[in-house]
């Protein structure tokens, strides 16, 4: 836990005596994820809000960032190779790992006690990419098989990307959607986004400049 550094952000409750704690907790490889966490917790505050009056819950929502193995991270991230893909994984392990304390928790108290979250938010295109073809579909290499209560974002932020895209038409008379993506190259060179986003329109051509 001495690699990894931990920031959180409690909501605000009426009656905190009669609710049940619900963590969240986005995770990546630095410094990023904290952006996601407070953009999360700036747009669904009225939603959290009435859940936690309606399902007396107390929603938390932390970070947890591999500060000290950022430099691992970007060199691993800067090539699909097989040996920077392999690296790619284990670091995404050890962090899935740390940021969901995924341990067998004996009950809830036993869990809160623990540091164990409802829901990990794997807040890294990286790490997502490294979880979505390596650990979720076998689930057996993940410490605790709790991928049940893990999220990766690239699904969410590839309809985000859709939405706010720009298509053009070619002079072939083809669709391309223009975007703006900040990447590592590993992200880019998987090719993960280009066919999440062309899955939506399969007649337009996802380009990430």
């Amino acid at each position: 836990m001495d690699n990894f550094v931990k920031t959180s952000q409690p909501t605000q409750t009426a009656n905190p005596q009669s609710v049940e704690p619900y963590e969240i907790r986005f995770a990546d490889s630095g410094s990023g994820g904290l952006v996601m966490l407070l953009d999360a917790l700036g747009t669904l505050a009225p939603k959290l809000a009435a859940w936690q009056n309606k399902y007396n819950l107390d929603f938390r929502l932390s970070h947890l960032g591999d500060y000290v193995n950022q430099d691992r991270w970007a060199n691993a991230a800067r090539k699909t190779d097989e040996e920077h893909a392999r690296e790619i994984k284990r670091l995404t392990g050890a962090l899935l790992g740390i940021a969901g304390n995924l341990v067998v928790a004996d009950d809830k108290e036993d869990a809160v006690r623990r540091g164990v979250p409802n829901q990990v938010v794997v807040a890294c295109n990286t790490a997502s990419e490294a979880y979505q073809s390596h650990y979720q579909s076998n689930s057996e290499k993940l410490a605790a098989r709790q991928t049940d209560k893990i999220m990766p974002i690239l699904q969410p932020s590839a309809e985000a990307l859709y939405h706010s895209g720009k298509v053009t038409e070619t002079e072939e008379g083809g669709k391309v959607l223009s975007l703006a993506f900040f990447a590592t190259p590993y992200t880019v060179e998987t090719g993960v986004y280009q066919k999440m986003l062309e899955e939506f329109m399969p007649s337009i051509m996802a380009k990430l400049a």
